[in-house]
């Protein structure tokens, strides 16, 4: 594949898409992946990918999956874009 890329288009373009390609399928699609599986993992043991897996979770709920915590690889642009919603607290009483 890489090498039709360089053919095509030539080597710098060629690695520059070939390093775009898989970072984005590293950070993107494999957190994601994880993010949807039902059962338990050894990832969950991971305190930083859990959150993100939560985080996701309030996403795909069906009244706000279309406007609130799109971000799923850093959190921290749905804050600077104002797209960030959690749940409200439910504070037990004693």
């Amino acid at each position: 594949m890489f090498f039709i890329l360089k053919l095509l288009i030539g080597q710098n373009i060629g690695e520059l898409f070939f390093i775009s390609a898989t970072s984005y399928y590293l950070f993107y699609e494999w957190p994601h992946f994880y993010y949807h599986l039902k059962s338990k993992s050894f990832l969950d043991s991971i305190n930083w990918l859990y959150f993100l897996k939560k985080y996701h979770t309030l996403h795909h709920q069906k009244t706000k999956m279309n406007s609130w915590n799109f971000n799923l690889t850093i959190p921290v642009m749905d804050y600077l874009l104002k797209t960030k919603w959690k749940p409200p607290e439910i504070h037990k009483k004693n």
